[in-house]
């Protein structure tokens, strides 16, 4: 598994910014520090997210998307899905593999709206490419908190507390089960609905991969990203619950400039919790 991208929406540093924290992640030659829009290679077949920033990434760090067969989208944002990213596998000079994106039932209409209404343009070149792309990927809408047998995975969504682009969109974390062990990608995620944690209690995860966004920044109680406080009481009460335990790995994603914690004064601030069983991810970790 590895960590294609890190950063919150805006990339880290925001190349419009000037505030210390971008500043000193510009200025540092700390490759860890610099932070693409954020995606995760679950398998050589299956992503989570799929953004612009995606298809630089897997040229640095070496990674062949020629058997992606599956995506997961955890929400309509656009640091989170390109849809135009899915031009480029019939551009390839092997044969593309088809692509099925997952997402809500909300996202999967939204889309389909959208792209319904791109075909009727007057924009021959446009329609061209998006029937070229519609040939090789498709959407399909998973229920949530039901589980799916997709590939050699069991996935199941769970609702998270943060609103896509659509109409009564709420993006959509996934718990993936294989080879006996279970992965939670939970990001953007705010704090969890209480159906949302009620669903995991008493569920091991070995393996959980969670939204930091603003660090040190003050949120209010309803926002739908988490800074450091609300992380760790939502780790608190995972760990509470037992779904997770001392042997669950934790790792923290999605990390924004306005949170003002560079990686190693987060990572300082975890393990004064949690004894190094929590991690700050960057740009290239493999897990």
């Amino acid at each position: 598994m590895l960590f294609l991208g890190t950063a919150a929406a805006e990339c880290y540093p925001n190349p419009f910014c000037e505030c210390p924290a971008c500043r000193e992640a510009r200025r540092s030659s700390d490759r860890r520090l610099k932070r693409r829009r954020s995606s995760f290679l679950f398998s050589e077949t299956t992503m989570i997210d799929f953004n612009a920033d995606s298809m630089y990434a897997c040229g640095e760090f070496g990674v062949s998307l020629s058997r992606l067969n599956y995506v997961l989208l955890t929400h309509i944002h656009e640091d989170h899905f390109d849809y135009f990213n899915a031009a480029f596998p019939s551009m390839a000079v092997t044969p593309p593999r088809p692509i099925t994106f997952f997402a809500s039932p909300a996202a999967c209409k939204g889309m389909k709206g959208i792209l319904e209404a791109a075909v009727k343009l007057p924009h021959r070149q446009l329609v061209r490419q998006l029937a070229e792309m519609a040939s090789i990927s498709s959407f399909t809408a998973l229920p949530a908190y039901e589980a799916t047998q997709i590939g050699d995975m069991r996935i199941t969504p769970v609702v998270a507390n943060h609103a896509g682009f659509f109409e009564d969109e709420l993006g959509y974390n996934y718990i993936i089960e294989k080879d006996g062990r279970t992965t939670f990608y939970a990001t953007d995620t705010g704090r969890f609905f209480n159906r949302t944690m009620q669903f995991l209690a008493g569920r091991p995860v070995h393996t959980l991969i969670i939204e930091g966004s603003f660090g040190k920044f003050q949120l209010p109680p309803d926002s739908g990203h988490l800074n450091a406080y609300s992380l760790c009481e939502t780790l608190d009460q995972l760990f509470a619950q037992d779904t997770l335990g001392p042997e669950s790995r934790v790792f923290v994603t999605h990390i924004g400039h306005k949170g003002a914690f560079n990686l190693t004064d987060y990572q300082s601030f975890l393990d004064a919790r949690y004894a190094g069983q929590v991690q700050v991810a960057w740009d290239g970790l493999r897990i």
